[in-house]
């Protein structure tokens, strides 16, 4: 299986019991910008965003960089 970024994301928001809007609050993003990483509809985001995401989601950033090389 093909695992993207924004799989990835979705997978963990899941396992943490997150919705989109909860995950985005704690991201400091717009919960329609999540929808369209979650659903490959954009690449993977700036370092920025991507640090801010691991951090809601309690989880090292290469972690889930490391499902777009795999």
């Amino acid at each position: 299986m093909d695992t993207t970024f924004g799989s990835e994301i979705r997978k963990r928001r899941e396992a943490k019991g997150l919705t989109q809007h909860q995950l985005a609050l704690k991201a400091r993003m717009a919960a329609n910008h999540l929808g369209l990483i979650e659903t490959g509809k954009l690449r993977v985001p700036r370092e920025k965003l991507r640090r801010r995401l691991a951090r809601a989601l309690e989880v090292p950033v290469d972690e889930l960089l490391r499902a777009n090389t795999a």
